[in-house]
């Protein structure tokens, strides 16, 4: 028998917690649910309280955007209370009190103000397109409209759980590619800044012809060594243009465009 941490609520919307012991996760579910309760979260520890700081909505807060694991709990914990048979206003006045990251505490706290004060779900949750995606956004405005929307909230769960699984898969492959080029970038700007600069006090002393190669592998030194603030500055205003190219709708579509039609990388990035 392990030992499971459950939050959950009764029927009346109160938040409860407390261990259960069960032979695996889906016992531990049916356990709660045998005390008529209703489980948020079941974990087989207790989570650790963390130390937080609650800031302001307006900016000062750190980090605009929420975690994607922390986005894939919210919506899980929010389709679990609206099929219980909770209405929206009340699931999510019970989600704000048992969210435990303050940044999701005080973005469910303002979609909940505007829902409450006649907006729709899925309008509240457009006014913070930084958390909320379209595909998010529309997809509960589908489930508002057809009347399920509990359906549509376990769909987006879903689909946002596997996008993370995915998304976990490709940086875990990438973090091995991404150490091999930092280092042979490494040494190949070594290379051109130290090492063949001293060959090529050798050469001059020799005044022998040169092969083409080699003349330009000295040109490429000469250049990054003589002029390496020049193109430091050309590198910062080239990375500025492109981020200012893509901040732009049509500068984003064209380069998205462009990265779809890549050979292998496109696929990768469709996925």
């Amino acid at each position: 028998m392990t030992l499971f941490y459950y939050k959950a609520t009764d029927r009346r919307g109160k938040s409860i917690e407390g261990d259960i012991e069960a032979s695996d996760y889906r016992n531990a579910v049916d356990r709660v649910r045998g005390l008529n309760y209703f489980p948020i979260k079941i974990s087989e520890s207790k989570p650790d309280k963390k130390i937080s700081f609650n800031l302001p909505l307006g900016g000062a807060s750190f980090g605009g955007k929420l975690s994607g694991r922390d986005l894939v709990a919210m919506t899980q914990q929010l389709a679990t209370l609206v099929d219980s048979g909770f209405t929206l206003d009340r699931a999510l006045f019970i989600l704000i009190d048992l969210t435990e990251k303050p940044r999701a505490r005080e973005i469910l706290t303002e979609v909940h103000k505007s829902v409450h004060g006649g907006n729709s779900f899925a309008d509240s949750l457009a006014e913070y397109p930084e958390v909320f995606s379209k595909l998010y956004v529309n997809m509960i405005r589908a489930g508002e409209t057809s009347g399920a929307l509990g359906l549509s909230l376990n769909r987006v769960a879903e689909f946002l759980d596997k996008s993370e699984e995915l998304k976990a898969n490709i940086r875990s492959a990438m973090i091995y590619p991404c150490i091999l080029t930092l280092v042979g970038g490494s040494a190949v700007l070594v290379l051109f800044a130290v090492v063949i600069p001293r060959f090529s006090k050798l050469f001059d002393e020799l005044g022998s012809a040169l092969p083409l190669p080699t003349k330009i592998m000295l040109s490429i030194s000469s250049l990054v060594t003589n002029h390496w603030v020049a193109l430091l500055m050309g590198l910062i205003l080239a990375v500025a243009g492109f981020i200012y190219y893509h901040n732009h709708e049509r500068g984003r579509m064209h380069w998205d465009g462009l990265v779809l039609r890549l050979p292998l990388f496109g696929s990768l990035a469709q996925k």
